[in-house]
This record gives C-alpha cells, sequence and structure tokens, in this order.
C-alpha cells in the first residue's frame, strides 16, 4: 500500500465516527507527525511492520481515544507537550488565559525577574512551563494532587530546557498547604465540571481523560475557586494576581465568590468564543 492509498483508507475510516473536518484533520496530523510517515512521497510503498503500526493507531482512534494519547504529545502555544491519560490534553482557551497572564507580566517585569507564579492543578504543565518559555526569569512552582502527573511535567521541563519546583499536595487540605510560600502570582484551570454534565461529554474526553482533572461534585461546583481564593488570600502578595480559568456557567458566581473574599480589580474575560472563560483578580 502507498503512503497516498494508506492517507485515504484512514481518512475513509475516520469519516465513519469523526465529522469530515476533525477526520481531515487527524489524518494530516498523522502522516506530518510520525516518523514513519512524514517527509515520504506519496507512491512511497510502506512496509508491513509500517502498516500494522498505521493499523493499530486506526483502531485507537476509531475507538475514540484522543489523537493526543495516541501521538503522547499536544501543541500547546508553539510549544510540544508529552501527555498521557494522567493528565488532561491542552486546550487551546488555556492558551488564552497563558496569553492574558504573559501581558500582565511583561508590562511590570518583561523577564518576569523577581516574580513567582504557582500553578494549581497543574497537569502537564503547560500553563507554567509555556508562562516560562516566555518569561526565563520567572520562578515556577507547579502543584498537583497526582505524582503521575507530576512525571509528566518534570519530562516537559527537562524536553524543554526549563526549571520548575514540583509540589505534590492537596489543595482542598489547608494544613498540607499552609507552610507554601507567597506568591505573585496564582493562576489554576481546575476541575470545574459538574458530575451531572457527564451525559453531554464526548467519549474521547469522558473515556479516555482523567476524570480526577474535569469533575466536581454536582452539589459543589466552587469547590476547588472557594479553597484556592482562601488559600491565595495568605500566599498572594499584596498587589499579586489570581487568574482561573472559568466555567461559562459559572462565572458569576466565581465572580462573586471572589469578592465575598476580599479580592478587588476582578475581570472576567471572554474567549475566542464570547464565552466568559478565565477571570483575575487581586488583593
Amino acid at each position: 500500500m502507498t503512503i497516498q492509498q494508506a492517507k485515504t483508507n484512514l481518512l475513509q475510516n475516520l469519516s465513519t465516527i469523526y465529522d469530515e473536518r476533525e477526520a481531515e484533520s487527524m489524518t494530516r496530523i498523522i502522516f506530518e507527525d510520525i516518523n514513519f510517515l512524514k517527509h515520504r512521497q506519496a507512491k512511497e510503498i510502506l512496509n508491513g511492520g509500517h502498516l500494522a503500526l498505521l493499523s493499530k493507531i486506526e483502531a485507537r482512534l476509531l475507538a475514540h481515544e484522543p489523537l493526543q494519547y495516541v501521538l503522547g504529545e499536544a501543541d500547546f502555544y508553539g510549544l510540544k507537550f508529552k501527555v498521557n491519560p494522567h493528565v488532561l490534553i491542552p486546550r487551546p482557551e488555556t492558551e488564552e488565559l497563558v496569553q492574558w497572564i504573559k501581558n500582565d507580566i511583561t508590562d511590570i517585569t518583561p523577564t518576569g525577574e523577581g516574580k513567582q507564579l504557582l500553578d494549581i492543578g497543574t497537569g502537564s504543565g503547560c500553563i507554567a512551563l509555556t508562562l516560562q518559555s516566555k518569561l526565563p526569569d520567572l520562578e515556577l512552582s507547579a502543584l498537583d494532587v497526582s505524582e503521575l502527573a507530576l512525571s509528566i511535567v518534570s519530562e516537559n521541563a527537562k524536553r524543554l530546557g526549563l526549571k520548575v519546583k514540583l509540589i505534590c499536595t492537596d489543595i482542598l487540605d489547608p494544613k498540607s498547604t499552609a507552610s507554601l510560600p507567597v506568591y505573585d502570582y496564582i493562576v489554576s484551570n481546575p476541575p470545574y465540571i459538574p458530575i451531572k454534565d457527564k451525559t453531554d461529554m464526548h467519549k474521547n474526553v469522558l473515556d479516555h481523560e482523567p476524570h480526577l482533572a474535569l469533575f466536581v461534585e454536582d452539589t459543589d461546583p466552587l469547590l476547588f475557586y472557594r479553597h484556592i481564593a482562601l488559600f491565595a488570600q495568605t500566599h498572594l502578595n499584596t498587589g499579586g494576581a489570581l487568574y482561573f480559568e472559568i466555567h461559562e456557567k459559572y462565572a458569576k458566581d466565581i465572580q462573586q465568590l471572589l469578592m465575598n473574599y476580599h479580592f478587588k480589580n476582578i475581570i472576567l474575560k471572554k474567549d475566542i468564543y464570547e464565552k466568559n472563560r478565565m477571570i483575575r483578580a487581586a488583593l
């Protein structure tokens, strides 16, 4: 089978469960990124071993496994991050949050010199590490309850030639976080999807991405925002900023929560789809 025939075959099969645009995008990425497929001419013949590997990739995608997990990496803000089912796949809207934070820090110090940032629920480390790649003097700490997630952060830091302090603890346990230092910036993209919303989610997310990083109980959707806001009251420098990625449904509730906890200069920001998806507050 030639490269072109394999590409056509994969596209046809993926189109049975994905819409045309998504199937085309996935096929293009596979033939551009996978070593034994990229830089090959359309008429070149794939050997049996390569065809078997491509068949396995196709089977995983047809089982709704996210392409990023199949490839083992995800693109984010022009960088490539290792990902696996222990961490969420970075989303484009989170790039917008990173850009907002970068702009704010750059306005104060162009390289981040003398500033410390804590990323809570860091996952793959995409927020913290991307910021340091753009602000090389920014001191980073990445916190997560999952040791497996932090191992991915460590690998991504090494791959990108960056430094980050890893903190394995539960932000919901005030005793375990009391001894942490004071930071200039705190950012979090915490779990915020109510369990009842599972029925509305795609199988590739629901069946493969870590539920620990996605869901909160229906009775307390602001659980993580409340705990992080309380933590920030004693661990954020005066004049520092707290940033959240948020569920648009709870934007006004989170805004009110921050007001109740005496934060000021609270700004809700829309993403490219005109949804309230991030918020900034100061002490």
